[in-house]
């Protein structure tokens, strides 16, 4: 009941920041279609168990971490350099292995802390270089590759940075609101009535 009261009692406006953090959170959960990928090489004989479990844990840490950036981009707050390091390792790991689907997450918790140019320039140098990468792998399909990354891409990428600028809004829009009383009895010369 304490929860259930909680989100009762909560502002509007904080009841908009936890819509846009939890969307955000589903987009960024992209990488959990690894998980099943893995699933599907273990159960085919492609790879054993034991990279099958290192694969999942790795999975599991980015999942856990991935999370964080975006409420720190939400609060102004600097750039998690740690977390985007440890993020950005486990996608390359795991983009060596084959995963593609944690590097676009990865991308998206960058976007929010360098310039909109730089975060084009690396998702497009990402998606050319793990291609060229895959190109070796014998049954290496380029066009549905790029297709698939580059649609995860934009979607991760733009999901974050819109629903950041939608959160920059509101909370400008809320600010305006609370300062706007005080603003029209100045402008207006009113005094409160003496009684």
């Amino acid at each position: 009941m304490r929860l259930f009261d909680r989100v009762r009692n909560a502002s509007k406006v904080t009841k908009v920041r936890w819509l846009i953090i939890y969307c955000t959170d589903v987009v960024l959960l992209i990488p959990v279609f690894g998980y099943f990928e893995l699933y599907v090489r273990w159960r085919d004989a492609d790879v054993s168990w034991p990279v099958v479990a290192v694969g999942v844990l790795l999975l599991l840490v980015f999942n856990v971490l991935s999370i964080r950036p975006f409420r720190i981009a939400m609060r102004g707050e600097r750039r998690p350099t740690a977390i985007l390091a440890i993020t950005g390792t486990i996608a390359l790991v795991l983009a060596a292995a084959g995963q593609v689907f944690a590097l676009p997450t990865w991308l998206a918790l960058l976007a929010p802390f360098v310039r909109r140019r730089t975060i084009i320039a690396v998702s497009v140098a990402s998606i050319v270089l793990f291609n060229v990468y895959a190109s070796f792998a014998p049954d290496f399909n380029p066009s549905l590759l790029i297709v698939v990354q580059s649609f995860f891409t934009a979607l991760c990428v733009g999901a974050v940075l819109a629903n950041l600028k939608l959160w920059q809004l509101t909370a400008e829009a809320h600010e305006g609101r609370r300062r706007w009383p005080s603003w029209r009895s100045r402008r207006s010369g009113c005094a409160s009535p003496a009684t």
